[in-house]
């Protein structure tokens, strides 16, 4: 950390040592399979990337491409997958971005925290809303949201404790067959992990902050409200 609270220092740091161990991967091995050599990726380099990353996991666009780029690179020396788009290519490989990566491990952290696996006073991050509350009450999701905080300043905002609540509250909780979170066990929370697609809100974000500009949360809301009804005219019409 610099002094003006920023990682950038740290992450071109493990970005140089992920793209080091990358090439070694590809020069040392003689076989050239694709799943032999991506599980190597995913054993020497990716930790490389994530270790400790809640402290750390950059929300400015600059370095989350810049850490996606060990990835990206890694693939696109696979012959299969040279002349495809970046996420084509993690579809044929069957493997999640870099990014989806760091939020699932950010909540599997919030469940370690919140259900006593980590040695943390829950206290000290996050505090349980109340029975009493409106949005406990009326709102879709699962019955351990946590109080949002007002931040005034970005720093706070991007810190782990209060990033990941937004994300954590609106975790559906699973019913009978239907898709969502087993909160009964860890080993359960990782596997409804795969799914729910979280990669949803993110998307909305990032349609509107092209088209119109730097989004509200309300803006947001009517944007995919308005989205869905298009995508539901299109598709049944």
């Amino acid at each position: 950390m610099d002094s003006q609270l920023k990682f950038d220092v740290h992450v071109n740091n493990i970005v140089m040592r992920a793209h080091n161990i990358a090439n070694l991967i590809h020069k040392c091995f003689v076989s050239k399979d694709p799943p032999t050599l991506m599980k190597a990726f995913l054993i020497y380099a990716r930790p490389v990337l994530e270790y400790a990353l809640c402290v750390w996991s950059p929300q400015s666009v600059g370095l989350i491409r810049k850490i996606e780029s060990v990835q990206r690179r890694f693939i696109k020396r696979f012959p299969c997958c040279r002349h495809l788009a970046y996420n084509d290519g993690l579809v044929k490989l069957n493997i999640d971005s870099l990014e989806l990566r760091r939020l699932q491990l950010d909540l599997v952290y919030v469940y370690k925290i919140m259900f006593g696996l980590d040695d943390t006073d829950i206290s000290d991050y996050f505090t349980l809303q109340s029975a009493n509350d409106y949005s406990a009450v009326t709102r879709r999701g699962n019955p351990y949201k946590l109080l949002i905080n007002h931040c005034r300043i970005n720093v706070r905002k991007k810190n782990f404790s209060e990033r990941v609540i937004k994300v954590w509250n609106s975790l559906p909780l699973v019913v009978s067959c239907k898709r969502g979170f087993n909160f009964e066990s860890l080993s359960s929370f990782r596997n409804s992990l795969n799914n729910v697609n979280l990669r949803i809100k993110r998307f909305y974000c990032v349609v509107y902050l092209v088209l119109f500009g730097r989004p509200s949360y309300f803006h947001v809301v009517f944007f995919r409200l308005c989205f869905t009804i298009t995508c539901s005219i299109v598709l049944y019409s």
